[in-house]
């Protein structure tokens, strides 16, 4: 039983030692580039659209879509 345990056990993950600077200039490129107006807007549409598939949430707890 412990060997098919050990199957399902993922492996380590090596994360860059730089990752929170990495994080940074990741969201420093978001801000800017959602100063763009029109990149903003996509962006809200997206975000509604995405919300909206979602839709169930949990066990069959319905909100977005309102079921």
């Amino acid at each position: 039983m412990r060997d098919k345990r050990a199957e399902f056990v993922p492996s380590a993950v090596d994360l860059p030692g730089n990752l929170p600077e990495l994080y940074r200039e990741m969201v420093a490129d978001l801000a800017t580039s959602l100063s763009d107006e029109a990149v903003a807007e996509r962006t809200v549409d997206e975000l509604h659209e995405f919300v909206e598939r979602v839709g169930c949430i949990g066990a069959m707890t319905c909100r977005a879509t309102g079921s």
